[in-house]
């Protein structure tokens, strides 16, 4: 399941980065307005954090969960409370760009609470072969792979 996180945030990433503030669909097909450049990012599951580290963007990530154990330097980052139950106030003293979340894992009520205060949400919830090979595909088809600015 690494791999599939590794290779959406890619295109994620990628994607946000390279363009001007738009809509984008997130895994559960809702569409969502991210900024032009987001550099503040809260992570809310340690397989997220992980992704992101390993893509080169370990110095966007402004938040993290407290069970985030990897990669050592992501410990150094602040912690939101736990994974099911994030601390609102403390996500918002961040001023995050976007928060990244994970379908199973975070709840739609949480969800609802940050973007109810204008904080973006992408969320991925990977099913199945076809929840890994949707986002390899993409990267494949507009040359974007790892490591890619």
């Amino acid at each position: 399941m690494s791999r599939l996180f590794r290779l959406f945030f890619v295109c994620l990433l990628l994607c946000a980065v390279a363009s001007a503030s738009r809509s984008i669909r997130d895994e559960l097909g809702r569409d969502i307005v991210v900024p032009d450049h987001p550099h503040r990012l809260i992570c809310l599951a340690p397989s997220i954090t992980d992704t992101v580290y390993e893509l080169g963007r370990g110095d966007d990530v402004v938040g993290i969960t407290d069970y985030t154990k990897y990669p050592p330097e992501a410990k150094q980052k602040p912690s939101v409370g736990g994974v099911i139950n994030p601390s609102i106030e403390a996500l918002v003293a961040l001023k995050p760009d976007l928060v990244l979340a994970i379908g199973d894992l975070n709840s739609s009520d949480l969800v609802r609470s940050i973007e109810h205060l204008g904080i973006p949400v992408f969320i991925v919830a990977p099913h199945g072969v076809a929840g890994v090979e949707r986002p390899n595909y993409y990267c494949r088809t507009r040359g974007l792979h790892h490591g890619a600015d």
